[in-house]
């Protein structure tokens, strides 16, 4: 018999499904693939009439012997994969059940009518259910474990509603034909009734299946989905008496069992649910034909089945929107406690401060809002990194609930300000309320110290509204935090400020400049207060290294050496290391490293480049270059105020920043006098 073209390149297509995948390939040869697809193609070319495959009948060997073809498909698979070897040994006993019952049927009751029914065939035929039954119960068991209740519940929804569609149409013309004694038509209604529970089962399997991309479980839906066709065609046929023996019908059985063998050879991937996999409109269309049919059974009457399977269809359907509405309330409530919640700390956040204080601010009891903010917890995290910052603030955090009196609570703001509303009484003191808190806050060790600026509102007798409380807490912080800082930064800079002055009263003439420069060089760049206090400070620092230097070489009258000049570069880091024994200096220190950083990175001690150097130690290396080219220097006379800002601009770019040498100029010109 030859093949045309398009039927080979089918024939190549089936084989590689059936013996080339990864799991099995060496199980199922293209030897053994081949005569399956062959078989099936013979088997079509007796439906259509095409000569020389008229003998393949129902009651051919070749029709059995495709039957057979998923008993040895999934026995082989039971012996290869030890995890579902029962799963698939159950499959293979269900298979073999089908398989002889049609070779009983052909050998002996095709030729003589007058075989009893139920025969044995019909023992084999059914055997099926029983059998598929808890093989699918196994395997859902064992490959669908973690796929969500509701996705269970809506294929459910989908098997009852297909299930009471099938009741309508097959079960009720099978039941209308059943005859005979109670043990005929027991059996004739066994297999639409074995099919319906079948039809529920395998319709949940592949809706959750679905999720998890089981192609395993989705061709055995496939294969039983054309195993339940097939016999409702038949049923519906036979009940009518319009059934002719090996028309295109009878293609079906053979087809489900390689099916069903195909599924036996895909190779199984674990993977968790996939959510976004599924989809509710099938079991809304489902819903929707369930309340169709019901209504028909109004004006049409439907069988009691049906009825039954559509509102037990409706029933899980409630009961999906019930889970539905339990779950989308515990999201919400979740939803809304992290709405309230900061996430590291778990106090609450901004939003249920305010909430919190709009409850306190029309309360008659009075309420102290105490704002809290931690000073240098910058500094720690820059050295330690954020998750030892994190922990940190997680730690404070603890130290924070556990100090706040009865009826108080905590609140994080963010970064590393938090707040506590607590309740205040009249004769009490505000530091003696608030000083718990700031203990807490506060954490000292080797090489860090953290510490606790704060602010206070009374409500109501300072504030009314909530905003004015904030606006009062968040000014008091400002300066409480303000006052300190300037304070521990102002006493260790004039200690060190004189030190050099003591050392060289040039220098520190020198320090007086190029502060002055810095301020109007930062001011005209649009820098805020703090970065301009931090620059001045820097510049009023920077040669702080210079104390460590021998006289012979930092007041040597010639130029320096390569030795001595490699022995000044050092004073950057040395300044740092002496202004990082203040921790209050601690960020004035980083800046005093890169005073002499090159903005095309050829500057030292860091060779950093571009925006890699602080802005305020750009600001510095301007200024000193240009005070040190205009004053007395032993090896070589001043230039004048043009000349340094011509060869300042020159640089711009490459020794310089261009836009802080513009800015200077722009400072310089608006000078009345020396800065």
């Amino acid at each position: 018999m030859s093949i045309p073209a398009t039927q080979r390149r089918s024939v190549r297509a089936l084989s590689r499904l059936l013996g080339g995948t990864r799991e099995v390939s060496s199980q199922v040869p293209l030897l053994f693939s081949i005569p399956i697809v062959l078989g099936m193609l013979v088997l079509a070319g007796q439906v259509a009439g095409v000569p020389g495959t008229l003998w393949a009948t129902q009651d051919s060997w070749l029709f059995h012997a495709l039957l057979l073809a998923a008993p040895v498909l999934c026995a082989t698979k039971a012996v290869r994969h030890r995890q579902e070897r029962i799963v698939w040994a159950l499959f293979a006993a269900a298979t073999t059940c089908y398989g002889l019952g049609f070779v009983y049927w052909a050998i002996f009751q095709a030729a003589n009518p007058n075989q009893p029914y139920p025969s044995l065939a019909d023992g084999f035929w059914l055997s099926l259910y029983p059998l598929m039954f808890v093989a699918l119960c196994m395997l859902a068991r064992t490959r669908l474990r973690g796929v969500n209740p509701r996705i269970w519940l809506d294929g459910l929804i989908v098997g009852l509603g297909l299930a009471a569609l099938s009741a309508s149409l097959v079960f009720r013309a099978v039941s209308a034909s059943a005859h005979g004694d109670t043990m005929a038509i027991v059996t004739t209604l066994a297999y639409p009734g074995g099919d319906l529970v079948l039809l529920v089962m395998i319709a949940t399997l592949f809706s959750a299946a679905r999720t998890i991309a089981d192609r395993s479980c989705q061709m055995l839906a496939v294969a039983i989905a054309v195993l339940l066709l097939t016999d409702s065609i038949w049923f519906v046929k036979v009940a009518n008496g319009t059934y002719d023996v090996n028309g295109v019908l009878d293609l079906g059985w053979p087809l489900a069992m390689v099916l069903l063998g195909v599924a036996a050879l895909q190779h199984v991937r674990p993977r968790a649910p996939d959510p976004d996999e599924h989809s509710l409109v099938l079991p809304a269309v489902t819903v929707i034909g369930c309340v169709g049919l019901l209504v028909y059974d109004h004006f049409g009457r439907m069988n009691t089945l049906g009825v039954l399977l559509a509102a037990a269809a409706i029933l899980v359907a409630v009961i999906r929107l019930i889970l539905t509405y339990k779950t989308s309330r515990t999201l919400l409530r979740v939803s809304h406690r992290a709405s309230l919640t900061d996430e590291l700390t778990q106090l609450g956040n901004r939003a249920k401060l305010l909430r919190d204080l709009d409850v306190a601010c029309v309360s008659e009891a009075g309420t102290l809002l105490a704002f809290f903010d931690l000073d240098g917890f910058k500094n720690y995290n820059d050295t330690y990194g954020h998750p030892a910052g994190d922990a940190l603030l997680l730690r404070l955090a603890g130290r924070l609930t556990a100090a706040m009196p009865a009826g108080a609570e905590a609140y994080r703001m963010g970064g590393d300000e938090f707040c506590a509303l607590i309740p205040w009484h009249a004769n009490a003191a505000v530091a003696s309320v608030v000083a718990p808190a700031c203990r807490a806050l506060a954490e000292k060790g080797e090489g860090f110290a953290v510490t606790t600026s704060w602010g206070h509102a009374l409500i109501s007798s300072e504030a009314s509204t909530s905003s004015h409380a904030l606006s009062i807490a968040d000014r008091r912080l400002y300066e409480d935090k303000t006052s300190g800082r300037v304070s521990a930064q102002r006493q260790s800079q004039q200690v060190l400020k004189r030190v050099l002055e003591q050392r060289d009263h040039l220098l520190g003439i020198h320090l007086d400049d190029v502060a002055r420069l810095v301020r109007q060089t930062a001011l005209a760049l649009g820098l805020d207060e703090a970065e301009v206090e931090q620059a001045v400070m820097a510049a009023e620092l920077h040669d702080i290294g210079k104390a460590a230097i021998p006289d012979a070489i930092l007041f040597k009258p010639g130029r320096l050496d390569d030795e001595e000049f490699a022995f000044i570069k050092r004073h950057t880091i040395i300044g740092e290391r002496i202004l990082s024994g203040a921790p209050s200096l601690s960020a004035v220190a980083r800046v005093v490293r890169s005073t002499h950083e090159r903005v095309d990175g050829n500057g030292y001690p860091d060779g950093l480049a571009g925006d890699a150097i602080p802005l305020a130690a750009r600001i510095v290396f301007v200024c000193d270059a240009f005070d040190a080219m205009t004053s007395d220097r032993p090896y070589c006379t001043p230039k004048t105020a043009e000349s340094a800002l011509a060869e300042l601009r020159a640089c711009g770019g490459t020794q310089f920043d261009a836009a802080v040498v513009e800015a200077f100029a722009h400072a310089l010109e608006r000078r009345p006098a020396r800065i």
